[in-house]
């Protein structure tokens, strides 16, 4: 029996879609500058070349996005002034 027998298809169409929607969310403009700024992290410090400013950026850029997302989830939306 396929997944699409066994759970409906409205389902299985509502799972995929979800699915979709959060990989669709992944590209916002936070989401692309977080992992830019972490590969470059990463990059940097496994080569050795690992600054005081590139450890600040990656702290302020990680601290902001994970800030947002907290907000996101206790109120369910973020206007940019903390309310």
């Amino acid at each position: 029996m396929s997944i699409k027998g066994m759970y409906g298809l409205n389902t299985f169409k509502q799972a995929f879609t979800g699915m979709l929607n959060k990989i669709a969310d992944l590209f916002t403009v936070k989401s692309i500058v977080t992992f830019a700024v972490t590969a470059v992290f990463v990059i940097q410090s496994l080569r050795g070349n690992l600054t005081n400013e590139i450890v600040t950026i990656a702290t302020m850029v990680l601290s902001f996005y994970f800030g947002v997302q907290h907000e996101q989830n206790r109120n369910g939306s973020y206007d940019g002034n903390g309310e």
